[in-house]
């Protein structure tokens, strides 16, 4: 039995973004996009078995703060 595996086609895209709305508070955003590759699964769980080669994927990550300073 081999576990799923991911492998990264291509570099990762990251895009941030900054809003200050005054000297105090400002709202930074950002995000990751990784492109994945195909990946060949085979696994099993319970019994039953998950075989194939899949197509491409993406992972998207998403993140966002609120800073005040005092």
């Amino acid at each position: 039995m081999t576990a799923c595996c991911w492998r990264l086609s291509q570099p990762a895209r990251a895009i941030t973004r900054n809003w200050q709305v005054n000297r105090q508070l400002d709202f930074p955003l950002g995000s990751t996009l990784y492109p994945v590759g195909d990946a060949d699964i085979d696994v099993t769980a319970e019994g039953l078995r998950a075989a194939g080669k899949f197509d491409k994927d993406y992972i998207l990550f998403l993140r966002g703060t609120a800073r005040y300073l005092f």
